[in-house]
Protein backbone atom coordinates (compact mmCIF):
# COMPACT_ATOMS: atom_id res chain seq x y z
CA UNK A 1 0.00 0.00 0.00
CA UNK A 2 1.40 3.82 -0.29
CA UNK A 3 -0.34 6.88 0.92
CA UNK A 4 -3.32 7.95 -1.38
CA UNK A 5 -3.41 11.02 -3.24
CA UNK A 6 -5.41 12.86 -1.18
CA UNK A 7 -3.23 11.96 1.67
CA UNK A 8 -0.09 12.90 -0.19
CA UNK A 9 -1.76 16.39 -1.42
CA UNK A 10 -2.44 17.12 2.64
CA UNK A 11 0.99 15.91 3.48
CA UNK A 12 2.73 17.64 0.53
CA UNK A 13 0.55 21.43 1.33
CA UNK A 14 0.49 21.34 4.94
CA UNK A 15 4.15 21.09 4.97
CA UNK A 16 4.96 24.26 2.55
CA UNK A 17 7.32 22.17 0.94
CA UNK A 18 9.57 21.93 3.93
CA UNK A 19 11.46 19.85 5.77
CA UNK A 20 9.75 19.11 9.17
CA UNK A 21 12.25 18.87 11.04
CA UNK A 22 13.32 22.03 13.18
CA UNK A 23 14.67 24.68 11.65
CA UNK A 24 16.25 22.83 8.80
CA UNK A 25 14.05 24.29 6.07
CA UNK A 26 15.66 22.87 3.12
CA UNK A 27 13.10 23.03 0.28
CA UNK A 28 12.21 19.33 -0.84
CA UNK A 29 11.72 20.58 -4.70
CA UNK A 30 14.23 22.60 -6.75
CA UNK A 31 13.02 25.49 -8.66
CA UNK A 32 16.22 25.55 -11.10
CA UNK A 33 15.26 21.58 -11.55
CA UNK A 34 11.80 20.85 -11.47
CA UNK A 35 11.79 17.22 -11.93
CA UNK A 36 14.05 17.28 -8.55
CA UNK A 37 12.29 16.09 -5.63
CA UNK A 38 13.89 14.86 -2.81
CA UNK A 39 11.44 14.90 -0.03
CA UNK A 40 10.36 11.89 1.56
CA UNK A 41 7.56 10.75 2.87
CA UNK A 42 8.58 8.68 6.49
CA UNK A 43 6.40 6.71 8.50
CA UNK A 44 6.33 7.58 11.78
CA UNK A 45 5.15 4.36 13.02
CA UNK A 46 7.39 1.76 11.00
CA UNK A 47 6.25 0.39 7.32
CA UNK A 48 7.49 -2.85 8.10
CA UNK A 49 7.97 -5.39 11.22
CA UNK A 50 12.00 -4.39 11.18
CA UNK A 51 11.31 -0.82 10.88
CA UNK A 52 11.93 1.83 13.06
CA UNK A 53 8.93 2.33 15.65
CA UNK A 54 7.24 0.07 13.91
CA UNK A 55 3.44 -1.34 15.85
CA UNK A 56 1.93 -4.93 14.98
CA UNK A 57 -1.45 -3.81 16.07
CA UNK A 58 -1.42 -0.70 13.78
CA UNK A 59 -4.02 -1.38 10.94
CA UNK A 60 -2.95 -1.46 7.49
CA UNK A 61 -4.79 1.31 6.53
CA UNK A 62 -3.78 3.59 9.27
CA UNK A 63 0.06 2.90 8.48
CA UNK A 64 -0.51 4.51 5.14
CA UNK A 65 -3.14 7.33 6.05
CA UNK A 66 -1.52 11.04 6.36
CA UNK A 67 -1.27 10.43 10.18
CA UNK A 68 1.45 8.20 9.97
CA UNK A 69 3.64 9.99 7.56
CA UNK A 70 5.75 12.97 8.35
CA UNK A 71 7.89 15.36 5.19
CA UNK A 72 11.73 14.74 6.10
CA UNK A 73 14.48 16.10 3.79
CA UNK A 74 16.94 12.44 3.44
CA UNK A 75 19.43 13.64 5.89
CA UNK A 76 16.74 13.75 8.47
CA UNK A 77 15.25 10.81 7.02
CA UNK A 78 18.02 8.89 7.72
CA UNK A 79 18.92 10.64 11.22
CA UNK A 80 15.95 9.60 12.89
CA UNK A 81 15.61 5.99 11.70
CA UNK A 82 18.84 5.74 12.79
CA UNK A 83 17.56 6.19 16.50
CA UNK A 84 14.39 5.34 17.30
CA UNK A 85 14.65 6.06 21.03
CA UNK A 86 15.65 9.34 20.83
CA UNK A 87 13.05 10.03 17.54
CA UNK A 88 9.65 8.81 19.46
CA UNK A 89 6.12 7.86 18.04
CA UNK A 90 5.23 10.73 20.33
CA UNK A 91 8.26 13.59 19.66
CA UNK A 92 7.80 12.93 15.69
CA UNK A 93 3.85 14.17 16.27
CA UNK A 94 4.91 17.47 18.25
CA UNK A 95 7.53 18.05 15.86
CA UNK A 96 4.70 17.34 12.54
CA UNK A 97 2.40 19.41 14.25
CA UNK A 98 4.15 22.59 15.19
CA UNK A 99 5.66 22.53 11.76
CA UNK A 100 2.43 22.50 9.96
CA UNK A 101 1.17 25.09 12.57
CA UNK A 102 4.16 27.34 11.79
CA UNK A 103 3.28 26.67 7.61
CA UNK A 104 -0.26 27.83 8.19
CA UNK A 105 0.98 30.75 10.08
CA UNK A 106 3.46 31.92 7.50
CA UNK A 107 0.95 31.80 4.87
CA UNK A 108 -1.71 33.38 6.72
CA UNK A 109 0.56 36.90 6.53
CA UNK A 110 0.90 37.38 3.09
CA UNK A 111 -2.62 37.43 2.57
CA UNK A 112 -2.88 39.85 5.29
CA UNK A 113 -0.30 42.26 3.65
CA UNK A 114 -2.41 41.87 0.32
CA UNK A 115 -6.43 42.43 1.88
CA UNK A 116 -5.17 43.91 4.99
CA UNK A 117 -2.56 46.34 3.87
CA UNK A 118 -3.64 48.96 6.08
CA UNK A 119 -3.72 46.91 8.96
CA UNK A 120 -0.50 44.98 8.60
CA UNK A 121 2.41 47.25 9.76
CA UNK A 122 6.28 46.83 10.15
CA UNK A 123 7.05 47.06 13.51
CA UNK A 124 9.28 50.28 13.47
CA UNK A 125 9.33 52.52 17.14
CA UNK A 126 9.08 56.64 15.68
CA UNK A 127 11.54 58.94 16.56
CA UNK A 128 8.75 60.17 18.48
CA UNK A 129 8.53 57.42 20.95
CA UNK A 130 12.09 56.20 21.55
CA UNK A 131 12.48 58.49 24.50
CA UNK A 132 9.02 56.45 26.30
CA UNK A 133 11.26 53.16 26.49
CA UNK A 134 12.23 51.84 29.72
CA UNK A 135 16.11 50.70 29.95
CA UNK A 136 16.59 51.26 33.74
CA UNK A 137 13.98 48.92 34.71
CA UNK A 138 13.93 44.69 35.58
CA UNK A 139 12.35 42.14 36.89
CA UNK A 140 14.33 42.52 39.82
CA UNK A 141 13.46 45.68 40.45
CA UNK A 142 12.01 46.05 44.21
CA UNK A 143 10.19 48.92 44.23
CA UNK A 144 7.80 47.21 41.50
CA UNK A 145 4.77 45.46 41.53
CA UNK A 146 4.46 42.58 40.02
CA UNK A 147 1.10 41.60 38.01
CA UNK A 148 -0.31 38.45 35.90
CA UNK A 149 -2.78 39.65 33.34
CA UNK A 150 -4.16 36.57 31.84
CA UNK A 151 -4.88 36.75 28.21
CA UNK A 152 -8.43 35.09 28.40
CA UNK A 153 -9.87 37.83 30.34
CA UNK A 154 -12.00 40.23 28.15
CA UNK A 155 -11.99 43.77 30.00
CA UNK A 156 -9.11 43.39 31.45
CA UNK A 157 -7.86 43.38 35.13
CA UNK A 158 -7.98 45.61 38.00
CA UNK A 159 -3.96 45.53 39.32
CA UNK A 160 -4.80 46.96 42.83
CA UNK A 161 -2.88 50.05 41.98
CA UNK A 162 -4.01 53.11 42.57
CA UNK A 163 -2.83 56.13 40.28
CA UNK A 164 -2.83 59.42 40.89
CA UNK A 165 -2.92 62.41 38.38
CA UNK A 166 1.00 63.69 37.19
CA UNK A 167 2.40 60.33 38.58
CA UNK A 168 4.76 58.24 36.02
CA UNK A 169 4.16 54.59 35.77
CA UNK A 170 7.03 52.33 34.45
CA UNK A 171 6.45 49.02 33.37
CA UNK A 172 7.79 45.77 32.02
CA UNK A 173 6.42 43.08 30.21
CA UNK A 174 7.46 39.88 29.56
CA UNK A 175 5.86 36.67 28.33
CA UNK A 176 4.05 34.69 25.69
CA UNK A 177 0.15 34.81 25.17
CA UNK A 178 -1.56 32.33 22.22
CA UNK A 179 -4.88 33.59 20.75
CA UNK A 180 -7.16 31.75 18.03
CA UNK A 181 -6.52 28.32 20.14
CA UNK A 182 -2.74 28.40 20.39
CA UNK A 183 -2.67 28.94 16.62
CA UNK A 184 -0.97 32.15 17.12
CA UNK A 185 1.40 33.85 19.66
CA UNK A 186 2.69 36.86 20.22
CA UNK A 187 4.59 39.19 22.40
CA UNK A 188 3.51 42.36 24.82
CA UNK A 189 4.85 44.27 22.24
CA UNK A 190 2.00 42.45 20.09
CA UNK A 191 4.63 40.87 17.57
CA UNK A 192 3.48 38.07 15.78
CA UNK A 193 5.79 35.13 16.35
CA UNK A 194 5.44 30.81 16.54
CA UNK A 195 5.61 28.93 19.85
CA UNK A 196 9.25 29.54 20.64
CA UNK A 197 8.74 33.54 20.55
CA UNK A 198 10.25 33.98 16.65
CA UNK A 199 9.16 36.71 15.17
CA UNK A 200 6.93 36.17 12.05
CA UNK A 201 8.25 38.29 9.04
CA UNK A 202 7.19 39.63 5.52
CA UNK A 203 7.88 40.97 2.65
CA UNK A 204 6.26 44.71 1.26
CA UNK A 205 5.28 45.26 -2.17
CA UNK A 206 8.98 46.60 -2.42
CA UNK A 207 10.94 43.43 -1.16
CA UNK A 208 11.64 45.50 2.07
CA UNK A 209 10.98 42.80 4.99
CA UNK A 210 9.25 43.52 8.39
CA UNK A 211 8.47 42.16 11.76
CA UNK A 212 4.68 41.58 11.57
CA UNK A 213 2.35 43.35 13.71
CA UNK A 214 -1.63 43.41 12.84
CA UNK A 215 -3.77 46.27 13.76
CA UNK A 216 -7.44 45.37 13.88
CA UNK A 217 -10.67 47.62 14.39
CA UNK A 218 -12.47 44.66 16.40
CA UNK A 219 -9.57 45.56 19.09
CA UNK A 220 -9.76 47.97 21.47
CA UNK A 221 -8.44 50.95 20.78
CA UNK A 222 -5.27 52.65 22.17
CA UNK A 223 -2.89 55.95 22.30
CA UNK A 224 -5.76 58.18 21.29
CA UNK A 225 -7.66 56.62 17.96
CA UNK A 226 -4.79 54.41 16.82
CA UNK A 227 -6.54 50.45 15.91
CA UNK A 228 -5.42 48.47 18.62
CA UNK A 229 -3.00 45.61 18.05
CA UNK A 230 -3.65 41.73 18.34
CA UNK A 231 -1.91 40.25 21.37
CA UNK A 232 -0.49 43.15 22.75
CA UNK A 233 -0.63 44.40 26.78
CA UNK A 234 -2.16 47.33 26.91
CA UNK A 235 -3.54 49.66 29.57
CA UNK A 236 -6.01 52.52 31.31
CA UNK A 237 -6.67 54.35 34.43
CA UNK A 238 -10.47 54.50 35.93
CA UNK A 239 -12.58 53.59 32.94
CA UNK A 240 -11.71 52.33 29.75
CA UNK A 241 -11.66 55.59 26.84
CA UNK A 242 -9.79 55.06 23.23
CA UNK A 243 -8.41 58.36 24.13
CA UNK A 244 -7.47 57.05 27.46
CA UNK A 245 -6.09 53.65 26.98
CA UNK A 246 -2.39 53.10 26.46
CA UNK A 247 0.29 50.57 24.85
CA UNK A 248 2.06 49.35 27.69
CA UNK A 249 4.08 47.13 25.41
CA UNK A 250 7.08 45.64 26.68
CA UNK A 251 8.97 48.92 28.36
CA UNK A 252 7.34 51.96 28.85
CA UNK A 253 6.56 55.00 31.00
CA UNK A 254 3.02 56.47 30.72
CA UNK A 255 2.60 59.68 32.54
CA UNK A 256 -0.87 59.47 34.12
CA UNK A 257 -2.76 62.56 33.35
CA UNK A 258 -6.01 61.05 35.50
CA UNK A 259 -6.58 59.55 38.66
CA UNK A 260 -7.84 56.21 39.40
CA UNK A 261 -7.65 52.24 39.45
CA UNK A 262 -4.59 51.06 36.98
CA UNK A 263 -6.36 47.99 34.13
CA UNK A 264 -4.33 45.83 32.25
CA UNK A 265 -5.77 44.06 29.12
CA UNK A 266 -4.38 41.22 26.44
CA UNK A 267 -5.50 43.28 23.35
CA UNK A 268 -8.03 40.71 21.27
CA UNK A 269 -10.67 41.72 18.85
CA UNK A 270 -13.83 41.55 21.27
CA UNK A 271 -15.67 38.41 21.65
CA UNK A 272 -13.02 36.42 21.02
CA UNK A 273 -11.00 36.36 23.99
CA UNK A 274 -12.52 32.31 25.26
CA UNK A 275 -9.51 30.69 23.29
CA UNK A 276 -6.71 32.74 24.36
CA UNK A 277 -4.22 31.40 26.30
CA UNK A 278 -1.39 32.01 28.44
CA UNK A 279 -0.65 35.20 30.58
CA UNK A 280 1.88 38.57 30.53
CA UNK A 281 3.51 38.76 33.75
CA UNK A 282 4.32 43.05 34.16
CA UNK A 283 6.67 44.93 36.96
CA UNK A 284 4.81 48.22 37.67
CA UNK A 285 7.00 51.05 39.58
CA UNK A 286 5.51 54.29 40.35
CA UNK A 287 7.69 57.21 40.30
CA UNK A 288 5.80 60.45 42.36
CA UNK A 289 6.20 63.77 40.46
CA UNK A 290 8.88 66.14 42.03
CA UNK A 291 7.52 68.97 44.02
Amino acid sequence: MALKSGDLKKLWGRSGNVCSYPDCGIELTQERQANRVIGEEAHIKGEKPAAPRYDPTQASEDRESYDNHILLCPTHHTEIDADPITYTVERLGRMKASHEQQVKANRQFPEIVDELSKMLQRFQVSDEATDVFVTDVGADDKAAKVVRVDASKEGGINTGIKVLSGQKLVFFARGLISYDGRNHFATPEGILCNEYGRPFVFKDQGGNEGIAIWPHPGAQKTNGNELGRIGSLIGWIGSYTEAGAFLVGTKREVHSKESGDLFLMVNDAKGTYADNDGEFRVDISIVEPEP
